[in-house]
């Protein structure tokens, strides 16, 4: 340890580490929260210090366990026990879309929240996007129209190409407009994410 700060603590903490007889780990509470104050972290100021503190640690290959020190002092003063995280630094390192990319599998599930309006050859319905499982990411729809019959020659859809949370659903709306307006044409819908298969929807 190159450096440290030198404090005194107050008379209801608990010194968990000491250097010299100082503190250096330090317990206690502030209302009906817990607290930790670690004393041994004083970087010299460099090009990198600039830098939030968690890149900081990652772009400064010997100070890396410090990394997860620093997550472990956090489980330390959260309400509830929490386990140790020895690989969040890797997991922290690793690109977002990566991690998307790579999200368990989920199901997607349609219904159809509003029935087909038609105004004049323009169609309108509104409809319900959710799923079973953890997170879809990159949820995708489109309206193929296939054959030489009548077909649809503006499509619109209020959002598009968007991400689900666990446990959230979303309602979109759909409208389309014909050469002919003719209620009867088949209309279909395709829903798919980059970890779930595709499906599609009838109107």
């Amino acid at each position: 340890m190159l450096a440290f700060n030198r404090v005194s603590t107050r008379p209801s903490s608990i010194t968990t580490l000491s250097i010299n007889g100082l503190p250096l780990l330090t317990t206690g509470s502030y209302g009906q929260g817990k607290t930790v104050a670690f004393t041994g972290f004083t970087p010299a100021v460099t090009d990198d210090t600039v830098l939030p503190i968690d890149q900081y640690l990652v772009a400064v290959p010997q100070l890396r366990a410090y990394f997860v020190e620093f997550a472990n002092l956090l489980a330390k003063a959260m309400p509830e026990p929490q386990p140790s995280t020895p690989g969040l630094l890797a997991a922290h390192e690793r690109p977002l879309f990566q991690s998307l990319k790579e999200a368990s599998p989920t199901e997607l599930q349609i219904t159809k929240v509003s029935p087909v309006v038609n105004r004049d050859g323009s169609f309108h319905c509104r409809i319900r996007i959710g799923h079973t499982g953890g997170y879809a990411h990159l949820v995708h729809l489109q309206m193929p129209w296939k054959g030489s019959g009548t077909s649809a020659h503006l499509t619109s859809l209020s959002d598009n190409d968007f991400e689900l949370l666990p446990d959230q659903s979303k309602e979109i709306d759909v409208q389309w407009q014909q050469q002919i307006a003719t209620p009867d044409i088949a209309v279909k819908m395709t829903i798919s994410a980059m970890n779930s298969k595709a499906i599609t929807f009838s109107f």
